[in-house]
């Protein structure tokens, strides 16, 4: 007797004649004795369903599978025990099943358990044949369930993959662990990074050795031969493309044994650095400039860290503190200055770390050996790309040389000033002695017209040497206080007048006006004739507010505006500027033009002369 026969049997079904079983009654009920069990006792589930759907018979391995007692399941439909989502389609199998019986059925499907859990199952169900029972099938039903998750762990785990390889620029590779490493699988994107496709690495095992650069490849084969031993090796090497260009890139690959510990295959990847590689390039290179500046540079650096202390110097550096290079490397920067100025010192180190600028600055330097000498400074701070501050960069310059040459030079200005200041003093007293031959010399002569010239001319030479006396008393040897200068001299023309110019009222308004030699002497001489004949000729008469007024100003096109004016009896209209027939107004115009200026006369209510230069 078959396992068919006894579950016709057990589901009720018709029992076959004795005569079909050899040995009679005795030797069937032992074979279905020994059926029983075995059907009991498997660890499968065993189910007969009539063509109602209706469980005929449930086995013990099949109620614990679900977590039922037989009792429990016998009877009932067996789509209680199926997924809902999973009834409809098994039904529409079955009866596909009842039209073909000889059809070799497999069914996946989901079954519930009794403590709601769901299970993974597949049965092979078989109609069972003969007559009243038609329709009636029995299955053995294994629970898949571990299998099942396995599976969809597996499969997460490839889509996972996957979704990592397609969302990086690397490529994945296995190779051979031994001869020559040749390929077993390439990531698809390989095309895109070297222009091969993946069958070009799988058809020839030696075409990834092939394409390395000839300059890198005995490098890269002795790595790949030692990673048998190292089990992981990363790599870095030139690889030609397709299109003939050279790529960088960095391979890491690891040894993968099995469990006996016998290499099984080489996993590893390929990344693109030839960006990376080129910006090394690139940062050697101008940190090489950099270095060779650094240096060859004429003036000493130092490079002072944010604890004061230096991480750095050039060789001019070491060589003007005395030091040798690797000496000066952590000693603190107050070390390298005269103690006096320390404080200062770190007054400046602390207001540059705290982003502030510092104007350069002098300071006294002090050597290895003690000696001290002056420096000129000029410091930075220097920050990374991410605006923190990294270090202090100082150039130190030795001026020693040129405070010695400035001092030379204010000691030679000291002497030329005095020497200038003592011709100054020279050339007045030449000017007052000239006045004084000239004033002894018109006492003999009796002519008053005659007499009268020599004093015009006396004034003209007192005007020039009073600007020598002020050029001498000056402050500052390139120019006069003007306004001061024209003070005395006005004193002077109206005490020297031969009129009687107490009577006159002489006003001085002239702004903050310094002139130096060239301006000032034309200008003294032009007031002295202006003056001189405002004195003599404005005020024929005594009476009234007699006023000679005399000003001057700078405007902001830095030019200057003079004028010189009375409330006398006025210029005749006679007069002419263009061509002057007295001798002072000569002058002056002569002057005017010495000082590319303009000259120009108003003869209402007195006479006003104006003056731009």
């Amino acid at each position: 007797m078959d396992t068919r026969h006894y579950v016709r049997r057990i589901a009720g079904l018709p029992r076959p004649p004795r005569s079909a079983v050899p040995g009679g009654s005795a030797e069937l009920e032992k074979i279905e004795l020994a059926y029983r069990a075995l059907i009991e006792e498997t660890g499968a589930g065993v189910a007969a369903v009539d063509a109602g759907g209706s469980l005929l018979f449930v086995n013990r391995g099949l109620g614990r599978m679900l977590g039922y007692g037989r009792e429990e399941m016998m009877g009932r439909p067996f789509a209680d025990f199926l997924h809902p989502e999973d009834v409809d389609r098994i039904a529409r199998l079955l009866s596909d099943a009842r039209k073909n019986p000889r059809q070799k059925l497999r069914l996946d499907f989901r079954a519930l358990h009794k403590d709601g859990r769901t299970l993974y199952c597949d049965a092979r169900p078989t109609v069972l044949p003969g007559r009243g029972r038609e329709g009636a099938f029995y299955a053995i039903i294994n629970d898949i369930t571990a299998y099942h998750e396995a599976e969809e762990r597996r499969r997460t785990a490839h889509e996972r993959l996957q979704a990592l390889l397609s969302s990086t620029s690397a490529v994945f590779f296995t190779c051979e662990p031994s001869g020559g490493f040749g390929a077993i699988y390439v990531s698809d994107n390989v095309a895109e990074m070297t222009g091969y496709e993946p069958e070009s690495f799988l058809k020839n095992p030696r075409f990834r050795e092939s394409r390395i650069h000839p300059q890198d490849r005995e490098k890269v084969l002795a790595e790949w031969r030692g990673i048998l031993t190292r089990k992981s090796l990363a790599v870095e090497f030139r690889f030609r493309r397709r299109d003939g260009g050279v790529l960088w890139v960095r391979e890491d690959m690891r040894l993968i044994e099995d469990e006996r510990g016998r290499p099984r295959e080489i996993a590893g990847f390929w990344a693109d650095i030839t960006d990376r590689r080129a910006a090394e390039d690139s940062l050697r290179r101008s940190e090489m400039i950099h270095r060779h500046l650094f240096e060859q540079s004429n003036d000493p650096v130092l490079l002072i860290g944010l604890n004061g202390r230096l991480i750095g110097a050039n060789q001019k550096a070491a060589d003007m503190l005395g030091y040798r290079k690797d000496e000066l490397a952590g000693v603190h920067f107050r070390d390298t200055i005269a103690p006096p100025e320390h404080p200062d010192a770190e007054d400046k180190f602390k207001a540059l770390i705290e982003g502030r600028t510092v104007p350069h600055y002098f300071r006294t330097a002090r050597r290895k050996d003690g000696k001290e000498f002056p420096v000129e400074i000029n410091v930075s701070l220097v920050r990374d790309p991410g605006g923190r501050p990294l270090f202090i960069q100082s150039i130190v310059r030795d001026i020693t040389e040129r405070v010695k040459a400035e001092e030379a030079i204010r000691s030679a200005l000291k002497e030329k000033d005095i020497l200038l200041r003592e011709i100054h003093h020279r050339v007045k007293n030449n000017m007052q002695i000239i006045v004084s031959l000239l004033r002894l010399q018109s006492r003999q002569i009796k002519e008053e017209a005659l007499k009268e010239m020599f004093r015009i001319s006396q004034a003209r030479i007192q005007s020039m040497a009073l600007i020598h006396e002020k050029l001498y008393q000056s402050r500052d040897l390139a120019g006069i206080d003007f306004g001061a200068y024209v003070e005395v001299l006005t004193a002077y023309l109206r005490s020297s007048s031969g009129t009687d110019a107490s009577r006159i009222g002489m006003e001085v308004r002239i702004d903050d006006v310094r002139l130096d030699i060239n301006r000032a002497i034309p200008c003294g001489l032009i007031i002295n004739e202006l003056v001189t004949n405002a004195l003599k000729y404005a005020f024929p008469r005594p009476g009234g507010a007699a006023r000679i007024r005399i000003a001057m100003s700078q405007g902001k096109n830095k030019r200057f505006s003079l004028t010189v004016s009375d409330n006398g009896v006025g210029l005749p209209e006679s007069v002419s500027l263009e061509r002057p027939e007295t001798l002072g107004l000569q002058i002056v115009t002569d002057l005017v033009r010495q000082l590319d200026g303009r000259l120009a006369v108003n003869r209402a209510g007195g006479t006003t002369f104006r003056i731009d230069f």
